[in-house]
This record gives C-alpha cells, structure tokens and sequence, in this order.
C-alpha cells in the first residue's frame, strides 16, 4: 500500500516542477523571435514601401532600427516618424509614432553613427498582406541616416494560475512522499499479554 502512496505524491511532486519551474521558462523563451527586417527610409532616397505576407496566428510586434549621426534625447517620442500600416484592403491598422526604446548603440568604433531601437505597437493576429510605410516630417534633421524596420514575434505569457499551483503541487508531494517512510508507533495495548508467573 504504502509504494502506491510514494508512486502517487513522486507524480505529483513531477507534476508540481513541471508546472512551477519548467512551464514558465519554456512559455517565456518561445517567442520574441525577429521575423524580419527591410530598410523602409534612406537619407538621399527617403521613404520605401514595404510589402509582405505574415501567417503568424499570434501577435507581432513593429518596431524600427535607427541609425543617426547625432545622440537623440532617451525621452523623445519620434512624433516626426509615423509608421503606418495597412491590410490588404488598404485599411489602417496601425498608426503610430516611433517611441525609442533603450539607448544608442555605436554601430562601430570608427564612427559617430548611433543605433536605436523604437517601437511603433502590435498586430494582433497577424495573417494576409500587409503593407507598411513610414511618414517622415521635414524637421527631422539632417542627422537621420536610415530606419529599418523591425518585425518581430511578441513573447508570451505564461498562465499566472500556473506557478502557484505547481508549488503547491511540489509542497504537497514533497511531504507526502516523506510521510510514507515515517513508521507507526506501536501502541501497547495492542501486545498480547504475557502469561504466568512475574
């Protein structure tokens, strides 16, 4: 009786890891991947036209690479750089302006060109044709090289219900299993008596 005890709490202690520690690594290290990336404005030749097919049934993220010959304020929201997407029946779904998102970067040491990442929102459900574009403002300035834009997968997140229950799950197997090995104390009364003399 008692291996059925130790086999059923040793599954729920495996259940309970799985649930609390695997589980949610595994949630949040699938996705955040980069689709892809296409230069969508060039000083010189100005803004490009960017088509493509997703068949992604998740969200995905659009965002954007600048390169710059002058450091840009951490706070600035790029209110001159709208990029605008639409779908394939030249519907808006998408209309925003570039936030930057972390510092610059230098793209190599001989040079002054800085990198920034800016993110401009989500797709949800990303299927079909989808056309993007980028708005630039005459007063960006001269210090604007390039943007490229970004498409990325949004990471997911994992079921919060999930760790807890799977602590819990571990607890309750942990000191189940232990409670198996414990022994009965013998109770007295229970030993036959002894007969004859003393």
């Amino acid at each position: 009786m008692r291996w059925i005890l130790r086999l059923l709490f040793m599954l729920m202690l495996v259940a309970g890891v799985v649930l609390g520690i695997v589980y949610p690594r595994v949630v949040v290290g699938s996705g955040g991947d980069e689709i892809g990336r296409w230069r969508i404005y060039e000083r010189g030749t100005g803004e490009r036209t960017v088509e493509t097919v997703l068949d992604i049934n998740r969200q995905v993220a659009v965002g954007a690479e600048l390169r710059t010959e002058d450091a840009l304020p951490d706070d600035l929201r790029l209110a001159a750089l709208t990029a605008v997407v639409r779908d394939a029946d030249e519907n808006v779904v998408l209309r925003e302006g570039l936030a930057l998102s972390g510092a610059a970067v230098l793209e190599s040491p001989q040079t002054r060109v800085q990198l920034y990442r800016a993110a401009a929102g989500i797709l949800n459900g990303a299927e079909g044709a989808y056309r993007f574009d980028i708005e630039v403002a005459d007063d960006i300035g001269p210090s604007l090289l390039s943007v490229d834009l970004v498409l990325g997968t949004v990471a997911a997140s994992p079921d919060p219900r999930m760790q807890p229950a799977g602590f819990v799950l571990m607890a309750v197997g942990v000191v189940g299993f232990l409670l198996t090995f414990r022994r009965r104390r013998e109770n007295p009364n229970s030993k036959p008596p002894k007969w004859g003399r003393v």
